[in-house]
């Protein structure tokens, strides 16, 4: 199958969680390029809406603002009817830095499952 992305996925999930959702505000980062986010939460939010995702820190620090564009969307029924995964595409301001400290929780765990 041909690969059409353009940027490295790297999976990694971290909780998180999204104002513009008021009844269910919870998220889950699946995965992370240097373009984006794939996230999947319980209530859907249409294409073309620009949001703000609060990254949740596993070692209690601040979270992390992630902002970009909703730029797809799945059928919830795939996975019944309970959640959706969503792709956010970044804003250009926000792409350096956010793929950077994601990137390196990712390569901390990476390292610590390793050593096990």
């Amino acid at each position: 199958m041909k690969e059409y992305r353009e940027h490295e996925r790297f999976n990694m999930a971290l909780n998180g969680l999204c104002p513009k959702i008021t009844n269910k505000p919870e998220v889950e980062l699946n995965n992370f390029s240097k373009e984006g986010l794939g996230i999947t939460c319980k209530s859907a939010i249409p294409e073309g809406v620009e949001v703000e995702i609060e990254l949740m820190s596993p070692d209690g620090s601040a979270p992390a603002i992630a902002k970009g564009e909703i730029v797809w969307l799945s059928d919830g029924d795939r996975f019944g009817g309970q959640h959706y995964k969503m792709g956010i595409k970044l804003k250009k301001e926000e792409k350096g830095w956010i793929f950077n400290f994601l990137h390196k929780k990712w390569l901390r765990r990476k390292n610590e499952g390793n050593k096990q």
